[in-house]
């Protein structure tokens, strides 16, 4: 579980496929875009996906799933080196 208003940092998987399962309603960064997330959702990441929790004012349920599991696969991106947040209305969904 995320606590409300948990931000991550931007991060990548070399090897592995990240699925979440959404049981409450998030925002994530996903490769320059926001992704608004309801309940019953599901985002499947490829290995090289950057991604990270965006902050929302709730708690969000979720369950996550690696395939493989491949301990230190993650891998931490400088925040300076990627495209910054999209402007206001950029949301996918």
């Amino acid at each position: 579980m995320h606590p409300a208003d948990f931000t991550e940092r931007r991060h990548y998987h070399q090897h592995l496929h990240e699925v979440f399962y959404f049981l409450d309603s998030a925002d994530y960064w996903v490769n320059g875009a926001v992704v608004r997330l309801a309940s019953g959702d599901v985002l499947v990441l490829e290995p090289n996906d950057v991604h990270g929790a965006l902050p929302v004012p709730h708690p969000v349920r979720l369950i996550v799933h690696h395939l493989p599991k491949v301990p230190g696969d993650k891998v931490e991106v400088d925040e300076d080196t990627i495209a910054p947040e999209p402007p206001e209305g950029e949301v996918l969904r």
